[in-house]
């Protein structure tokens, strides 16, 4: 992955929360994690979703106004195990005042996303299952979203073809898409494979910033991409 399309990936996690006070990073932490968590809160602590929404917020006031995400151990693991053993730790204790907190005007860096309230895949498993599920979604998403915005300035033509082949409700043929942008069978498929490890690589460069040994990195991967990662 090149150096340009790194740097369009700035992290949210240990890096850059263990580095001190920072509005920009808070918002996109309370952002990233605020789905995973409100429906870990509803499943796992059997919350009705009011509740939830409200416990929610709360645990992200208690832990900006503790700065507990800036005294984090990155010793510990994966940022969303530290995120989740947190949130069990406040849920087990007299959550009373924080509820009272949350509903008595205090606010986060980021505002309620409603999307939160929606329910998700009923496939879904365990409460930690859907933690990580729900993770996963956002990582990739927003991955792809950042993605397509840098190669638009390095690389329009591999933005193109990997949106058109992987955002696509079908997917065309490589020679379809080809004659689409003008361009031979070859140029396009070469394109799609550099989009496609330009978004493996930005994804790594994520996910190394929120895991203590890089080497769980693959397994992370495999966890995100599953089969695809091998396309």
């Amino acid at each position: 992955m090149s150096s340009s399309l790194q740097a369009a990936f700035p992290p949210t996690a240990w890096s850059r929360i263990a580095a001190g006070p920072d509005s920009e990073a808070l918002e996109r932490l309370c952002r990233a994690y605020w789905r995973p968590i409100y429906w870990y809160v509803r499943r796992a602590w059997n919350k009705t979703s009011e509740d939830a929404a409200d416990l929610t917020q709360a645990f992200f006031l208690d832990m900006l106004n503790r700065e507990a995400f800036h005294r984090a151990d990155k010793s510990r693991g994966r940022f969303r195990t530290f995120l989740r053993a947190s949130i069990d730790n406040f849920l087990r204790k007299d959550h009373r005042a924080a509820l009272a907190l949350a509903r008595g005007g205090g606010r986060l860096p980021a505002p309620l996303d409603q999307e939160a309230l929606e329910l998700p895949d009923p496939t879904v498993g365990p409460a930690v299952d859907l933690f990580d599920s729900l993770w996963a979604v956002h990582m990739l998403e927003e991955s792809v979203e950042l993605l397509l915005e840098r190669l638009q300035e390095l690389d329009p033509l591999g933005g193109a073809v990997f949106e058109a082949h992987y955002l696509a409700a079908q997917r065309p043929s490589l020679a379809a898409l080809a004659r689409r942008l003008a361009v031979s069978e070859s140029a396009a498929r070469r394109a799609l494979v550099r989009a496609r490890r330009a978004w493996i690589g930005v994804v790594r460069a994520r996910l190394l910033d929120t895991l203590t040994r890089p080497e769980d990195v693959e397994e992370e991967l495999r966890l995100l991409f599953g089969d695809r990662l091998e396309e």
